[in-house]
């Protein structure tokens, strides 16, 4: 009976070893589990703001392409071109045969295009040519493409004033010069995209909240590269931070 009771808790002893040895492995594959796991919500972060970035990138192409195709049903229309509003004046004909004519054309007076004033002290507005530039500053944080209250209201008053014409508009989307950093960086990769997603968000403003149609919008993005304030200082990056809505005359 002694011999039994001893080989009866012998094999007890080894039951709970291979219990404790088996919640360890338990445990052990858990762990590698929730590993593996995190690893696969990290790489759909990382897919959706590839996404993200390529829906951005479409959009522009898009846009690109329909103008193409205006600015060739336009040319098929018409036997003469008409002057690009955005080139300066003295700047328009360099280059080209027409250059001589332009000394002995008509000194018919004609008056200049004033700009329509804005009431809002984020926006300022001026002609390029003949065309309407409405200037907004002060619609987006650092690193942002969420339109703030002011840039709301902003905008608000630039469709009306938008509304009054039937031409075509382009949305062009500025930053400053400062890098992005952290989730900034991971959603927009660079201030090319940041710039475009703001103008993008501005489109969407435009048409959602003020009616204006998809059909005479178009958007591009210009990241830093046209910077209208040297500096870093916070007060050059705010005013480089900017969109400028360009009304064709």
């Amino acid at each position: 009976m002694k011999k039994l009771n001893m080989v009866l808790a012998g094999a007890l002893a080894l039951g709970m070893v291979a219990c404790s040895s088996s919640d360890e492995n338990l445990a052990a594959k858990d762990k590698v589990l929730q590993e593996k796991q995190d690893q696969i919500d990290t790489l759909q972060k990382q897919l959706a703001a590839n996404e993200s970035t390529r829906l951005v990138m479409q959009r522009q192409l898009d846009d690109a392409n329909a103008r193409a195709s205006t600015a060739r049903a336009t040319n098929t229309t018409s036997s003469t071109t008409p002057p690009n509003p955005l080139i300066p004046d003295s700047e328009r004909n360099v280059g080209t045969k027409s250059a001589k004519a332009d000394t002995t054309a008509p000194t018919k007076k004609t008056t200049a295009k004033s700009a329509p004033k804005v009431a809002d002290k984020s926006v300022s507005t001026f002609t390029k040519g003949d065309s309407t530039v409405f200037r907004l500053t002060g619609g987006f944080n650092a690193g942002s493409s969420t339109l703030t209250k002011e840039g709301e209201a902003a905008l608000t008053k630039i469709a009306a004033e938008l509304k009054k014409s039937k031409s075509p508009i382009s949305i062009e989307g500025h930053t400053d010069t400062q890098p992005l950093t952290g989730k900034n960086k991971e959603r927009y990769k660079n201030n090319t995209n940041l710039s475009l997603a703001r103008a993008n968000t501005v489109k969407e403003w435009l048409e959602s909240h003020c009616k204006i149609s998809d059909s005479r919008l178009s958007v591009t993005g210009y990241g830093d590269k046209k910077p209208i304030e040297n500096g870093t200082t916070k007060e050059a990056n705010a005013k480089n931070r900017r969109i400028d809505i360009v009304l064709d005359g």
